[in-house]
Order: structure tokens, then sequence, then C-alpha cells
């Protein structure tokens, strides 16, 4: 949702990192994971699954996923690690709790 620009013609799309072309768990996993995992004050899931009329939340192949999107957002920053110093607390936070195989514990956003 943070990835779209205003434009004359309405909002463009200005970030393709999580794009996907395949099937529709794809592309309701990042969305997933949000809610469960990150501390988001909107849930952005569940009206996207709604339209969707499919809930990835409940499919049998969503733990495997969900461990590739997660692992993700723990490696992301790791070309920044060093030069952002912000950035370690929550690097930590999330690799201890994904090494540990905790999928309760909430993540915040880096900043």
């Amino acid at each position: 949702m943070g990835n779209l620009i205003p434009g004359p013609e309405g909002p463009v799309i200005c970030d393709f990192d999580s794009l996907s072309h395949g099937p529709r768990e794809w592309d309701l996993v990042p969305a997933a994971v949000g809610k469960v995992r990150m501390d988001y004050a909107t849930d952005h899931h569940s009206p996207l699954a709604a339209e969707y009329r499919f809930d990835v939340l409940t499919w049998s192949g969503f733990p495997v996923l969900r461990q590739l999107r997660e692992l993700r957002l723990v490696t992301s920053v790791l070309p920044v690690l060093n030069t952002n110093p912000g950035l370690r607390t929550q690097w930590c936070h999330r690799l201890d709790t994904l090494q540990l195989g905790d999928t309760t514990t909430r993540w915040s956003t880096y900043r």
C-alpha cells in the first residue's frame, strides 16, 4: 500500500519488489504475513482475501510461503545494516524469532 504515487490519472504503482505472476496464493501472502506478523494498525489482508474470495491463511501451503516471506523480511536489509545502525534492534528481533520458530511475536517496520 505504501508503493503508490498519486498521478493525474490516478495512483501509479512504483515498487515491484513483491510483484509476482502466478497462483493467487503468491499475491495474498505479503498481506497475510503483514496481518499475522507485523504490528500494522490496518488489516490489508482481510479486504484483499474477500475480493479474491480466498483466505490464504487457511490454505495448507501457507506456512511454507510465510517462512519464505519472513526470511525475505529479515534479509532485505542486510545490504544496509552496517550503514544504518537504527535497523539493528528490529533486525535482531526478527532474526531471533525466526530462528526460534516463533510465529506469534509481532515485528515492527524498520525505521
